[in-house]
């Protein structure tokens, strides 16, 4: 994320996504329990968001 950033890309949408992190394997299944629930649909058009964005980078460069 800092190199991105440093390279001058606008990465603000992408922060919420390194909460997963450390926790994606647990996340993946629905006997994970959390304080706050995963609102999944949003983290599903977080990753889209950050699919699409990577494949713009690699066809530019």
């Amino acid at each position: 994320m800092a190199a991105l950033a440093a390279a001058g890309q606008d990465i603000a949408t992408l922060w919420p996504l390194t909460d997963l992190t450390p926790f994606a394997v647990q996340l993946r299944y629905d006997e994970f329990e959390s304080d706050t629930p995963l609102d999944r649909p949003s983290v599903e058009a977080d990753i889209a968001a950050l699919v699409a964005y990577a494949e713009r980078l690699v066809q530019r460069a």
